[in-house]
């Protein structure tokens, strides 16, 4: 049994099957739309000086706790999407992100590392006339009925077909997009950690926060 606060604001217990570590916001914020129970572990609202959040992830996942990405089953349709090739020149994915990527990918083997840079330098990026709209399904083992919402994502990576998926019109101006660089963030980080969910979080966060601070700008004085 694990923790969890109720619509009530109330801390009750339940079977850990039944609830997840909330590591996509807007994956929380729709399924928690979608249904009046309770489907995440509890954390502090204000942060606790002896408990992080990155601690209560680690025990909470060797409670046996699944995060809510690796979860969900998600569909999305695009045959009526016209798809365009786009141009690479907006800074997005420049020096300062290839380093920054780079250094965190430090304990891969240097083959490794050369393959997600030639990766980052040669990207497969297509645009979409709208936003992508994703459906996500959630089954849980006591309820009969499954559980779906949809998100609007501005950037999605296809892990089959190894492209990168984004919003035309936000692709140009995507850094001073919050919503943007946190989907961006994530479909980066899935796309060079395929086979480490542990490190796509930690690896999310750091890329949004060097957007917050400046990263474009970067651009011109970072060097290899």
């Amino acid at each position: 049994m694990v923790p969890v606060i109720t619509m009530s604001g109330s801390v009750q217990f339940v079977a850990k099957e039944e609830v997840f570590i909330p590591n996509d916001l807007q994956l929380k914020k729709s399924f928690t739309e979608a249904t009046g129970e309770p489907l995440f572990v509890w954390f502090p609202q204000n942060g606790l000086a002896s408990l992080s959040t990155t601690k209560l992830h680690e025990i909470y996942k060797s409670l046996g706790v699944r995060k809510i990405s690796e979860f969900v089953q998600l569909s999305y349709d695009l045959s009526d999407c016209k798809l365009e090739k786009m141009d690479l020149k907006n800074d997005l994915i420049g020096k300062a992100l290839i380093k920054i990527l780079l250094g965190f990918l430090a304990f891969m083997p240097v083959e490794e590392r050369h393959k997600t840079a030639k990766f980052l330098l040669e990207p497969s990026v297509l645009g979409t006339e709208k936003p992508i709209a994703v459906s996500y399904g959630l089954q849980l083992p006591s309820r009969k009925k499954r559980l779906n919402v949809e998100i609007i994502r501005m950037v999605l990576w296809e892990k089959n077909s190894q492209r990168l998926l984004v919003h035309k019109r936000s692709w140009k101006d995507g850094q001073k997009n919050m919503e943007f660089v946190a989907n961006f963030s994530r479909a980066i980080s899935e796309a060079i950690l395929p086979n480490n969910s542990d490190l796509v979080d930690n690896l999310c966060k750091i890329i949004q926060m060097g957007f917050a601070l400046g990263l474009k700008n970067m651009q011109w004085t970072t060097c290899w």
